[in-house]
């Protein structure tokens, strides 16, 4: 028995190019290649696609693959590929509508993790003649990646209980010391503890992240002010490093954003605190925020006068455990986390966080929420 009611064979006025398209992405064996015309008539299957899909090119080259049919399919993976609203958990990574739409997959029954990156095909004449879906096995790599977190997550966990023990025993310790040369050592092994227990914290975090527990409870509040808090804990630490702060509000009245204090306040906190440590003795760090034209969104941005980042190295600057050798310079600590952490809660908050740098002159970054309307 057939699933397929009629057949509808393409008659592209360019027979020459797409029969050398389709030989081309015949010859691919890596990846699995499947060509179909806009009304999804299938024109295309690769040796690859048959066997990740379990199907045969005869039972559907010509044939009108529509999404009755693929809610029926025995080959459920290959159904949700090609209607991808059919699959339990996709991860976008281009626009919708904009080509070549970039996603990830994350399939049961069996467990896959499948890349599928689909590209329009037109003529010579910019004519759409049909799509074609690539689609990379990436469930070996994943689940690689899924075991390398679960390490860092369990080997934190391990760590953070000892470590705040040593705190509280060094704090302990200061208290009853009486000669200063003492006290002086057993501060600067508080200050190493402090920035051990931050390391496990931020190791902990990006473990959420990776498996999708770092969460959110939104709630309504004002910027201003928060900004305002987040400064003040930071004069500490600017006075040690010798940096002067300021805060230049381009807004008198409220600017109400919905999201989570929390975790935007590690964000921003992050954020300053980078400004401050690679920056040079008698910087500045400046924190400006005001609206954007439409009144839709707030702009917050962190310019410091610090040791700024290469263009080479801008390529990798939200990657995880990635530190630049110019901030390795300046501060020797850290997790090279801080910024991959960042991105990912404004982005969760429906916002983006953007940056300009010069080497030797400094940085600033942009982050660019949505107003509470």
């Amino acid at each position: 028995m057939s699933f397929f009611s009629k057949k509808s064979p393409p008659s592209p006025p360019w027979s020459f190019e797409k029969g050398a398209l389709l030989s081309l992405l015949e010859a691919l064996d890596v990846n699995a290649a499947i060509v179909y015309a806009p009304d999804f008539t299938i024109l295309s299957v690769n040796s690859t696609a048959e066997k990740i899909f379990s199907i045969k090119k005869e039972d559907l080259v010509g044939k009108i693959f529509s999404l009755d049919i693929a809610k029926n399919f025995p080959s459920r993976l290959f159904a949700e590929v090609m209607y991808i609203s059919l699959a339990p958990s996709v991860i976008r990574h281009s626009d919708p509508g904009v080509f070549p739409q970039i996603l990830e997959l994350s399939l049961e029954n069996p467990q896959r993790n499948l890349r599928v990156v689909t590209s329009e095909i037109r003529d010579g004449e910019g004519r759409l003649w049909g799509f074609v879906k690539v689609v990379s096995d990436s469930t070996e790599t994943v689940a690689l990646s899924r075991a390398k977190s679960d390490f860092i997550a369990i080997a934190a966990h391990q760590l953070r209980t000892p470590t705040i023990a040593v705190s509280w025993a060094i704090d302990s310790l200061i208290s009853a010391l009486g000669n200063p040369a003492d006290k002086e050592i057993a501060m600067i092994a508080k200050t190493a503890t402090q920035n051990l227990l931050k390391i496990i914290n931020d190791l902990l975090r990006a473990a959420e992240i990776d498996e999708g527990r770092f969460g959110y409870e939104f709630a309504e509040f004002d910027l201003i002010p928060f900004l305002e808090k987040i400064l003040l804990d930071a004069e500490l630490i600017s006075r040690e490093f010798g940096v002067r702060l300021y805060f230049k509000k381009a807004i008198e009245d409220k600017v109400l954003i919905k999201g989570n204090s929390t975790q935007l306040g590690l964000c921003f906190a992050s954020l300053i605190d980078n400004a401050i440590k690679y920056n040079v003795k008698n910087g500045e760090v400046w924190v400006g925020a005001r609206p954007t034209p439409d009144n839709k969104y707030i702009e917050v941005a962190i310019k410091d006068t610090g040791v700024g980042i290469s263009d080479e190295d801008q390529k990798k600057i939200f990657t995880k455990f990635f530190r630049a050798p110019s901030v390795v310079k300046a501060e020797t600590t850290g997790s090279g986390l801080g910024l991959y952490l960042a991105k990912n809660i404004i982005e969760r908050h429906g916002g983006t966080i953007s940056f300009t740098s010069i080497l030797g002159r400094g940085t600033t970054f942009l982050i660019k929420l949505p107003l509470a309307l």
